[in-house]
């Protein structure tokens, strides 16, 4: 398959930079609605508020992470970097790939469950024991991405761990 060149490969990273923007980004506005949204509404906007939520989630976070992991396989594919030369980049494809699977089974769907149950019950939802568990589990497992991310990030630009096969090293 053919390398990009150098100037494909700065646009590449120009996307994938903004993908890992609106993922992260999208994530920690998450759960600063989560955590605040007690304090800036009364329950009868709890829907509302929810819906605002899942639509950065499905627009945001999910653009962000689909975007990433397009650009990430296109980095491999077409670029020296590989998938498997460096422990930095298996990570982040295990991480990446892990993040991606655990926010379609899990924090999607408590999400999701929470919305339905506030369109359904309004004010009363925020007494409702299935709410009230989605919203615990939601917030609780949801910081967990957002730091792994972060790490992501990190890993990325100080690419801690050495080759996995004996090539020249690439900058």
């Amino acid at each position: 398959m053919r390398k990009l060149a150098i100037k494909e490969t700065a646009w590449l990273k120009i996307f994938h930079l903004l993908f890992v923007a609106a993922w992260i980004g999208g994530q920690m506005s998450l759960a600063l609605l989560q955590i605040t949204k007690y304090k800036l509404a009364l329950p009868e906007h709890t829907y509302g508020i929810l819906a605002s939520i899942n639509t950065i989630d499905d627009y945001v976070v999910i653009g962000g992470a689909v975007g990433c992991l397009l650009t990430g396989l296109v980095y491999s594919l077409m670029t020296p970097w590989g998938f498997f030369k460096f422990r930095w980049i298996t990570v982040k494809w295990i991480c990446t790939v892990t993040l991606i699977l655990f926010g379609t089974f899990f924090l999607g769907p408590w999400l999701s469950e929470m919305a339905q149950i506030s369109v359904k019950e309004h004010a009363v939802a925020l007494m409702n024991p299935n709410y009230l568990y989605a919203e615990k589990m939601h917030m609780t497992w949801g910081m967990i991405p957002i730091v792994i991310n972060i790490f992501l990030v990190i890993i990325s630009v100080l690419k801690p761990w050495k080759r996995l096969k004996s090539q020249k090293a690439i900058n």
